[in-house]
């Protein structure tokens, strides 16, 4: 059964992905973050990036800032990219060995 409590960074309603999350049986609950765009659980977080966001994050350091900001706050931190038809996930923190054995 899909389902559960997500924590969507108010920010994040100009996207797609609060809505189909909704659609798809997530609970979502909007929060200003400080940490993450999207709280999976209080130790995971998902940092969400479109290809334009991205270069800009590069260009003003941002980048930077957001992954270290999560790594000293979260035990997982999950960067993802996404494109039209694909999703780029890079993870971070203590159970990232135990999800790419997963795969």
């Amino acid at each position: 059964e899909v389902g559960g409590v997500i924590v969507v960074d108010v920010r994040e309603f100009r996207s797609k992905l609060p809505c189909a999350l909704h659609l798809r049986g997530f609970e979502v609950q909007p929060k200003t973050l400080t940490v993450g765009d999207y709280l999976l659980t209080p130790e995971v977080c998902v940092e969400r990036k479109s290809i334009s966001d991205l270069f800009q994050s590069f260009a003003s350091g941002r980048l930077y800032t957001q992954v270290r900001r999560a790594l000293s706050s979260l035990a997982l931190s999950l960067c993802c990219m996404c494109f039209h038809y694909m999703l780029a996930c890079f993870v971070h923190g203590s159970d990232a060995r135990a999800m790419r054995q997963a795969e």
